[in-house]
C-alpha cells in the first residue's frame, strides 16, 4: 500500500480574502499612480494607464472565481479607487501627486472604468438568472 500525497485545498474566510483583494488593489494603486507621470524624453509615456487597466480587471476577474459575494469581488477596484481619490485631492501645500492633466483622467477612466464594467455587467447577469427563475411562466 502506498500513501496518498494528495494536498487539501486551502480555502480562505471571506474577510481575508476580501483584505488581500482590497490591498491587491491599493498596490496597483500605489504603483500606477506613481509610475504615472513616466516621461521618455520629452514625451510623456502613460504606459501604467494598460498596467492598471490589465490589473484591475483581472484581480477583480480572480475574485470572482473564488467567490460569489459582490463585496469582496469589487474590494480590489475600491482599493484602487481609494488611492486614486487620495492622490488626486493632493497635500495642504496644494501639490498634488497625480499630473493635473490628460493623464489622470486617461488614468480614471481607462483604469478604473473596464473592471467596473466587468462587476456591472456580473451583477446585472445575476439580477437576470435570478428574476427570471423567480418569475412564474405564462
Amino acid at each position: 500500500m502506498t500513501a496518498s500525497t494528495a494536498q487539501p485545498n486551502v480555502v480562505l474566510p471571506d474577510t481575508v480574502l476580501a483584505i488581500l483583494l482590497f490591498l491587491d488593489g491599493v498596490a496597483i494603486g500605489l504603483l500606477s499612480v506613481f509610475f504615472l507621470p513616466l516621461w521618455v524624453g520629452g514625451t510623456p509615456v502613460p504606459v501604467m494607464v494598460l498596467v492598471a487597466a490589465g490589473a484591475n480587471l483581472a484581480l477583480v476577474v480572480l475574485a470572482a472565481q473564488l467567490t460569489d459575494r459582490t463585496g469582496i469581488v469589487a474590494a480590489p477596484l475600491i482599493g484602487w479607487v481609494i488611492v486614486y481619490i487620495g492622490t488626486a485631492i493632493g497635500g495642504p501645500g496644494g501639490d498634488a501627486i497625480l499630473p493635473p492633466d490628460w493623464r489622470a483622467l486617461l488614468l480614471l477612466f481607462v483604469g478604473g472604468v473596464p473592471a467596473a464594467m466587468w462587476l456591472g455587467n456580473r451583477a446585472l447577469a445575476r439580477s437576470f438568472a435570478r428574476g427570471s427563475a423567480a418569475r412564474p411562466t405564462r
